[in-house]
């Protein structure tokens, strides 16, 4: 444990190797222009607390707080493989110093949830299988300098190294069009979170349901996609497969609301929770393709 003035006492000293992560901006909540991309904020909470407020349930703070952070780092820190819990996309803006962000991505987009949950498994225990992994992924490396912007979506697996001192902002949210690499992602930290992720949240069924709420109010020229609305739906009615252990089932408030509406979507769209759970699970499908655009307008 530390502090950032410890941090920052030692930014010049060779044998430190301290950072921060998490370091809370929450009075930024999202930037600017990036703010109208958290579908889980603007269309879930913003528009659905006038008919559905909060009624002096406990609400987790995490719901606000994760949007905006900051992480500082002395230099020459390795971050080993991991993607961000929750299957969030995430933003990234250096301030200071460089970022050399690694993207990973399987090669195989046809992967069946117990093989991407071993891939995962493998990749971020680097240590033991690096070698045996590198050739079943798509590697990248980024480069970021102060100001630049990075967008990671949802379950995007990533390494990072930071050659000389820095600061970093960044933010996580949720889009209606990515939650199918939320679902994917949740899955696997249910199972393996202790290995792939770094944090776990205690708020996302309650941003989830707050997304389904607003729904029924979404701008009319909104587009939506059949994976995405059958992985938001399945998330909602069925918490306990995407719960990490650490954190436990928490029930919404308006859960049974939420899970209406979604029983709804589902049959307006052909299916049952059961079907549309093994849809999001077949082997033969690109698990990246959104699918079809869907009309929701008529359930």
């Amino acid at each position: 444990m530390g502090t950032m003035g410890e941090v920052v006492d030692g930014i010049s000293n060779p044998n430190q190797c301290r950072f921060i992560l998490d370091y809370g901006l929450h009075h930024l909540s999202s930037l600017g222009h990036l703010s109208l991309l958290d579908d889980g904020l603007v269309a879930g909470w913003n528009s659905t607390t006038t008919y559905r407020p909060a009624t002096g349930t406990r609400i987790s703070a995490d719901n606000w707080m994760c949007r905006s952070w900051g992480l500082a780092h002395q230099a020459a820190i390795p971050t080993w493989p991991h993607h961000d819990a929750d299957g969030y996309n995430t933003f990234i803006i250096p301030m200071s110093g460089v970022k050399f962000w690694v993207a990973l991505s399987f090669k195989n987009k046809k992967l069946g949830f117990e093989e991407m949950s071993e891939l995962a498994e493998r990749l971020c225990d680097s240590d033991d299988h690096i070698e045996d992994i590198s050739s079943q992924m798509d590697i990248e490396r980024i480069h970021l300098y102060p100001g630049d912007l990075a967008i990671q979506p949802s379950g995007a697996f990533h390494s990072v190294y930071t050659p000389d001192a820095s600061f970093t902002i960044g933010g996580h949210f949720f889009t209606y069009n990515t939650l199918h690499l939320t679902e994917m992602a949740r899955r696997i930290d249910h199972t393996s979170g202790y290995l792939t992720t770094n944090q776990f949240h205690e708020h996302t069924q309650e941003t989830l349901c707050r997304m389904v709420l607003g729904i029924p109010y979404l701008y009319p020229g909104t587009k939506l996609y059949e994976r995405p609305m059958l992985a938001l739906c399945v998330m909602v009615c069925n918490q306990r497969p995407y719960t990490v252990k650490e954190v436990g089932v928490m029930l919404a408030e308006h859960q049974d609301a939420a899970s209406a509406i979604c029983v709804r979507i589902l049959k307006h769209l052909g299916y049952t929770r059961t079907s549309a759970k093994n849809e999001l699970a077949r082997i033969d499908a690109d698990y990246t393709d959104p699918g079809e655009e869907i009309d929701l307008s008529c359930s």
